[in-house]
């Protein structure tokens, strides 16, 4: 008897069950409705085209127009395979609703530019809507990547995701440094080369002194010279 109440109450489904589901799954079949049928105008639209486009030409190559007196017959509208036409059909279910109408757009303005025959607008509409599709899997990838990076960079999401992108400046070097740098390398250079080692400079190092004023260590003997040593004491 209350049968009929069953579609307004939602059939007892639970809160949050099928019935979003359902909804958008909707949402994708009337957006794919609806770009199908945009398709289906323009390859319509480019029949016609190419019909007109024919009759002009058989005009001007025999002078005679015979259009008012028998119209050419009509070449039987393009039809699509059925397996082409689903995989066309789950393709634009991925279409989010708020890209439906610049998709349609971008459509009809690929189809004018390159005027297209009717076999060539399928194809045309093939790489519209999967470039659509591209697109709103690449703002989704980017949003969630801005939601593991926390809410600190989540509003500039483009900002910090360059500054990991691109290369870093190279860090700037003040002419006074890179002098004191580079007299501090030529002296320390000068004292290997007299014998002074690399030894004194990090002993110096390590005692806080200076590198460059610190005496030259006494000389260590080796075992031979000590044992001429003493043997001549």
């Amino acid at each position: 008897m209350w049968g009929w109440l069953r579609p307004l109450t939602g059939g007892g489904e639970a809160a949050g069950g099928p019935s979003w589901r359902s909804a958008q799954r909707d949402h994708g079949d009337a957006v794919a409705e609806l770009l199908m049928l945009e398709l289906s105008g323009a390859v319509r639209d480019a029949e016609r085209t190419t019909r007109a486009r024919e009759a002009e030409f058989r005009r001007l190559r025999s002078g005679v127009d015979y259009s008012w007196l028998a119209s050419p017959p009509r070449p039987p509208t393009l039809e699509l395979p059925p397996a082409e036409r689903m995989a066309l059909e789950a393709l634009c279910a991925q279409v989010r609703p708020a890209d439906c109408g610049p998709t349609i757009l971008r459509f009809r303005q690929t189809v004018c530019e390159f005027e297209a025959e009717p076999a060539e607008v399928v194809g045309l509409f093939r790489n519209v809507v999967r470039e659509a599709v591209d697109r709103a899997h690449s703002e989704e990838a980017l949003h969630r990547l801005s939601k593991q990076w926390g809410p600190s960079r989540r509003g500039r999401p483009l900002a910090w995701a360059s500054a990991l992108l691109l290369p870093r400046s190279p860090a700037r070097i003040h002419p006074s440094d890179a002098a004191t740098a580079d007299s501090i390398i030529r002296s320390i250079s000068e004292d290997v080369e007299r014998g002074g080692g690399a030894a004194r400079v990090l002993c110096a190092a390590e005692r806080g002194g200076d590198p460059l004023h610190e005496p030259p260590p006494k000389r260590a003997f080796s075992m031979p010279e000590l044992q001429r040593g003493a043997a001549h004491s």
